[in-house]
């Protein structure tokens, strides 16, 4: 899970057994953007910090808005105080939380 305190931008890519696995974000004062490339055949679970965000959209589209999930199947866990989880499959996925 991203915990990106006072950093901007930051980047990794690993190398698994089941391909390739690559994420980025960027931090900024009221909005923070995540891309996520998932391996073929795989899932994720994806973490997006809490504080201070009210929507977030999954590649443009809201899936979380003030606190109530907004398409089913798609948050896995938004009672962590500290992370709403989502669970995507393989792809490349551009999440944005303000």
């Amino acid at each position: 899970m991203p915990q990106p305190s006072d950093i901007k931008n930051a980047a990794v890519a690993v190398t698994s057994v089941a391909g390739n696995i690559q994420a980025s974000f960027s931090n900024e004062v009221k909005k923070f953007v995540l891309q996520v490339s998932v391996p073929a055949h795989t899932s994720a679970i994806i973490g997006v910090p809490v504080p201070n965000i009210t929507t977030i959209k999954l590649n443009g589209k809201a899936i979380w808005h003030h606190g109530k999930t907004t398409q089913s199947g798609i948050i896995v866990d938004d009672k962590d105080n500290r992370y709403i989880k989502i669970v995507r499959g393989e792809g490349k996925w551009k999440i944005e939380a303000n």
